[in-house]
């Protein structure tokens, strides 16, 4: 099972570069529960795949 569930992805101009948003879920202790971790963002050509990379 996924450790964590990427929604919303969208390409989106920050300060000027255009980059990919996207918000992230983490899947809780007892594998229940998807628990919102917050918005991320990763370089616009970045694979969906890999954006799991870019969460802190």
């Amino acid at each position: 099972m996924n450790r964590y569930r990427i929604e919303n992805i969208e390409k989106v101009y920050l300060n000027g570069k255009l980059v990919k948003t996207f918000k992230a879920f983490k899947l809780n202790e007892e594998e229940t529960a998807y628990i919102f971790c917050g918005q991320f963002s990763a370089p616009a050509r970045t694979a969906n795949k890999y954006l799991e990379l870019f969460i802190v």
